[in-house]
């Protein structure tokens, strides 16, 4: 099997093949730099995603519960303005319109902020994770499986002669150059 770049039918462009295993090789090499080696540092990254996981959703419980607490004093207040009998029917209206209004933003706001922040603290469980298991799921992956991981992971794969020069995503380009330390002096982890 031989790869070949997806623009080798333009005029004047090199055409290249590049076996399969050759392909393989280089992306096996590019999916090892996204991998954290040391199992402590490892260990560590996974600690704190979890660790900001839980905080996260504190946080989003937190506000949750004062949305859902302004809720009920607008509630409250909108079940006191329909209980008064005003002798101006408009001004009446124009409150409860603005009452149930701002409701009605309050309760997409609560929605909002339960699916937002889970939604990004899971994905990042999960980019995690996927970087730390590239090597074994691409030896198990079928030619799908194997074209999805490089749709999650690259941007974009050219052939610089018969190197593969890949570009990843954000943000395995990040695990790819390296974790840094605010303590360090610089070291990339």
């Amino acid at each position: 099997m031989y790869y070949r770049c997806t623009y080798d039918n333009v005029a004047e462009h090199p055409r290249t093949r590049v076996t399969e295993a050759e392909i393989n090789r280089q992306l096996l090499g590019a999916f090892d730099r996204v991998r954290i080696e040391d199992d402590g540092v490892r260990e560590w990254f996974r600690a704190v995603l979890h660790s900001q996981t839980r905080d996260d959703r504190r946080e989003a419980q937190a506000m949750r519960a004062e949305l859902t607490r302004q809720a009920t004093l607008l509630a409250n207040q909108q079940d006191r303005l329909l209980n008064r009998r005003l002798d101006h029917e408009m001004t009446m209206a124009r409150k409860h319109t603005k009452l149930r209004d701002r409701l009605m933003s309050i309760e997409l706001q609560r929605d909002v902020v339960d699916r937002s922040r889970d939604e990004t603290a899971e994905s990042a469980v999960k980019v995690f994770e996927l970087s730390q298991t590239l090597r074994r799921q691409w030896f198990a992956a079928d030619y799908a499986a194997k074209r999805r991981i490089l749709e999650i992971i690259f941007l974009n794969c050219t052939l610089g002669g018969v190197t593969l020069v890949p570009t990843m995503r954000k943000p395995f380009d990040v695990l790819a150059e390296g974790l840094v330390s605010e303590k360090s002096r610089g070291e990339r982890i």
